[in-house]
Formats: structure tokens, C-alpha cells, sequence
């Protein structure tokens, strides 16, 4: 969560012109989550294969048998295609998540200055 504020003032004949105001975003940018090349290979890899409707241990079994190992060096196990998928899939809903900036407390004051200056020469 980000936060910002700000009094601007602006001058108009012989008037201070004061604009406060604060402004609350969020934004996912701030803490991405980077995946390595092989971790997008297996993703988009395991993903193909589940779209042409096999299920997790019959992918685990193809990354096995065509000589992938998972990150870790282990083979691989349906638990760990299933994972990956839902990783990936929660990873990519969260950091392309849009949101709404909120403005509050805004309000604007005007000083005379012609006022002031009458008062302190007096």
C-alpha cells in the first residue's frame, strides 16, 4: 500500500491558494514474483499437456520419461505438476489484479494576503 499526500500552494492576486489532499494506491508492481526460463518451460510445458486432457500423473510421468527433473532435481510426481499449475495460475491472477486509487481529504484554503498584511502593520 502506497500513500501519498501533498499541500501545493499556488499564488492569485495577492491570495495563497492551498490544495491538501490525500492519495491511497495499491499496486502489484511493487513485489513481482520472477520465474526462471526453465520454470516458465515447465509451466507452459505442463499446461499444454493438461489441456489435451491428461491428468497430473500422466504428465508427471511424460516429464519423467522425456528426462525433466523438477527444480530440485527429484523426479517429478503428480503432487508437483498439480502445483505447479495452481502456482502459476493464483502467481499470475494476483500480480495482474487492478486497483482503484482512492483520493480523500481533499480541501482547498484561501488566504488573503492584503488581509494579513493590514493586520500586521497595525
Amino acid at each position: 500500500m502506497t500513500e501519498l499526500g501533498g499541500k501545493y500552494a499556488l499564488l492569485i492576486n495577492n491570495s495563497d491558494v492551498f490544495f491538501s489532499f490525500d492519495l491511497t494506491t495499491r499496486s502489484t508492481s511493487l513485489s513481482q514474483q520472477y520465474y526462471s526460463d526453465y520454470q516458465h518451460f515447465l509451466y507452459d510445458t505442463i499446461s499444454e499437456l493438461y489441456d489435451k486432457e491428461m491428468n497430473h500423473k500422466e504428465i508427471a510421468d511424460w516429464l519423467n520419461d522425456n528426462g525433466y527433473k523438477t527444480l530440485r532435481g527429484s523426479k517429478f510426481k503428480n503432487n508437483h505438476t498439480h502445483s505447479i499449475l495452481k502456482k502459476k495460475r493464483i502467481s499470475n491472477e494476483r500480480f495482474t489484479r487492478e486497483y482503484v486509487s482512492e483520493l480523500s481529504n481533499c480541501s482547498i484554503e484561501i488566504f488573503d494576503k492584503r488581509v494579513i498584511n493590514k493586520v500586521i502593520s497595525h
